[in-house]
């Protein structure tokens, strides 16, 4: 045998052939599921994001979805009705209020400018500024020799009454 020749070109394109028959229907395959996983909020101005921490044939989809800017502060609301009253609260300490002691007919008088510093005193013609008053009933005075009689006053009326 001889020394090999070069290649020549290629022939023309026979015709194609006709097609073939229909293959047979395959197996019913399984149906796939998808559902939420976790929602969460991303940082303000994030891109939203996917993530299936599934499968591909059973997909559980967590997203997270970037907060938005805060907006103005809107208008004030209506007042709402007001509401049920509170418990009592305990009882507070007993204050200073008024001193213990006394009896009828005293009072109460401011000692010194302490805060509390009280005592009770009984009402006298010096306790009311009237220290050089007598306490000497009409009937029985004897006069003075300060007051110049004027006249007497034999009958009258007084306060409803005939003297």
């Amino acid at each position: 045998m001889g020394p090999t020749g070069p290649q020549g070109a290629t022939g023309v394109i026979g015709v194609s052939g006709a097609t073939g028959a229909t293959g047979a229907t395959g197996a019913a395959g399984t149906a796939a599921s998808i559902a939420v996983g976790t929602v969460t909020t991303g940082a303000a101005g994030s891109s939203a994001t996917v993530t299936n921490s599934g499968t591909s044939s059973a997909a559980i989809l967590d997203f997270s979805i970037p907060a938005g800017a805060t907006g103005a502060t809107g208008a004030t609301g209506a007042t709402g009705a007001t509401g049920a009253t509170g418990a009592t609260g305990a009882t507070g300490p007993t204050g200073p209020g008024v001193a213990s002691g006394g009896t009828t007919g005293q009072y109460l008088k401011k000692v010194s400018g302490t805060d509390y510093d009280t005592a009770w005193e009984t009402f006298t013609t010096a306790t009311v500024g009237l220290g050089n008053v007598e306490n000497t009933a009409l009937s029985t005075w004897a006069g003075s020799s300060n007051i110049t009689t004027v006249g007497t006053v034999s009958t009258g009326t007084i306060a409803g009454g005939t003297y």
